[in-house]
């Protein structure tokens, strides 16, 4: 099952055996649903470790056809029977992060350690965001994203990495810390941390931006544009750059504009040695 996740780094490579390292049990906001939040290792041929994140729920009223594809067990809780099933394909479970992340829950953990949910000054008080607004997002491999109504998106990370995210550090820094408002705000984190303080990062919950695409679609969807124009064109037609691509240089001035000012902002003195 671990080999044939999109997410799974070591592809091809033969698993020798998959562990779990430690896990903590937190509840949904229903009571009908629990989720489990492990962190395991799977060692493949050539003696390399990887370390991932599986959120998993369990719940004994789930519609076991609906969630088949997601499904990675029947548990059994005294005489009732339930499924267990892949976290993110609930949607309420990034609801339930939300609410630990604004209210600050610490969870305990099997081998010793914590699971800590954390907001910024940029969390919303309250968001009323009900299940049918909460929408998986596709597109990414190493992460899964999962659209939260109109306010947010959370980004599960796979693949785990101990130590300070740069995600969360600078994310926590552009929007508590210098108050730059041209990235989308980090509002809250979850985040494994060991028994010697060793955090990992699990989770990250940053504001959602509406868009019609990116920087370097709009980029090549012009260039394609333009150049197929200019090859047109008749050969005595004087085309120049400001003609071709004048709308698009507009853009790229704001871009060169927000840059700087990122940068500007990365500058603000603070006593953070990072």
């Amino acid at each position: 099952m671990i080999g044939g996740q999109r997410w799974f780094a070591a592809k091809g490579r033969r698993i020798e055996r998959a562990e779990v390292l430690d896990y903590a049990v937190m509840n949904g906001r229903s009571g009908r649903e629990e989720f489990v939040l492990p962190r395991f290792s799977v060692h493949v041929r050539g003696g390399e470790r990887q370390d991932y994140f599986f959120p998993v729920a369990v719940d004994d009223g789930a519609d076991e056809e609906a969630l088949a594809a997601h499904a990675v067990a029947r548990v059994r809780h005294g005489r009732h029977v339930g499924l267990a099933y892949g976290a993110t394909s609930s949607a309420e479970f990034p609801l339930a992060l939300v609410e630990a992340m604004r209210r600050g829950e610490s969870i305990p953990s099997s081998a010793g350690g914590r699971i800590a949910f954390s907001a910024t000054t940029r969390m919303p008080a309250e968001m009323g965001i009900d299940p049918g607004e909460v929408k998986r997002l596709s597109g990414e491999q190493s992460n899964t994203s999962i659209q939260v109504g109109e306010t947010a998106v959370l980004k599960i990370y796979r693949r785990l990495q101990a130590g300070r995210h740069p995600e969360l550090e600078v994310g926590r820094f552009l929007t508590d810390v210098a108050g730059f408002a041209n990235t989308p705000a980090t509002l809250g984190a979850v985040e494994h941390v060991g028994s010697d303080g060793t955090p990992t990062a699990l989770a990250i919950l940053q504001g959602y931006v509406r868009n019609q695409g990116d920087a370097w679609r709009l980029t090549l969807d012009t260039l394609v544009r333009e150049f197929d124009a200019l090859a047109m064109a008749p050969p005595d037609a004087e085309a120049t750059v400001a003609a071709a691509f004048g709308p698009y240089l507009q853009y790229a001035e704001i871009l060169g504009r927000r840059t700087g000012e990122m940068h500007l902002a990365f500058a603000t003195p603070t006593d953070d040695p990072a």
